[in-house]
């Protein structure tokens, strides 16, 4: 057996306590939800002193397309970062070239995206189009509540409606 194996059982059981806790009572406020995840990063840094002690975790990269404030990315970020996931966080406001010239010199397992408004469904797809194979692009925001089509027309892999999804995709990720 690994000696990865039953440390990390735990410490996924605890992240699944989590989850089960957010769908039975709703979301924390975002200043509690960031207390919460700061507590699991710290958690898992307890258990697991050297990252060879943790099992493969994604390689994560963040960008917004429309907001200048990325509250949204400052919670995904905290998430990625509670499970082991390795972080680049791309910035604010960014151009697809921009997006794509990072993640094609580094492509990243995941691109995570956040998108407000639906006049960057263009951006979005231009995105979405030029990306390595190998990334999944995983979105979020108020666009895609407005529209719910319109991560399909753009070819967004996933929607995620708020961290416990992106926190529980994390989970069942194989890079």
């Amino acid at each position: 057996m690994d000696n990865r194996t039953e440390p990390w059982s735990a410490f996924r059981s605890e992240v699944e306590d989590l989850l089960a806790a957010w769908r039975r009572e709703g979301l924390p406020p975002r200043w509690a939800l960031l207390r919460q995840l700061q507590g699991l990063d710290a958690h898992r840094e307890a258990i697991f002193r050297t990252a060879s002690s943790l099992p493969a975790m994604p390689t994560v990269h963040l960008a917004t397309l429309d907001d200048g404030w990325g509250h949204g990315l400052d919670v995904i970020e905290s998430a990625a970062r509670a499970v082991g996931s390795s972080v680049r966080r791309l910035g604010l406001m960014m151009s697809p070239e921009e997006i794509l010239a990072v993640c094609t010199a580094d492509p990243p397992h995941i691109l995570g995206v956040t998108v407000l408004h639906n006049d960057s469904e263009t951006a979005l797809t231009q995105i979405c189009r030029g990306l390595p194979s190998q990334t999944t692009v995983l979105a979020g925001g108020t666009a895609f509540s407005l529209d719910p089509d319109l991560g399909r027309r753009a070819g967004v892999h996933k929607v995620m409606r708020h961290a416990a999804d992106f926190l529980a995709f994390l989970l069942t990720y194989e890079p």
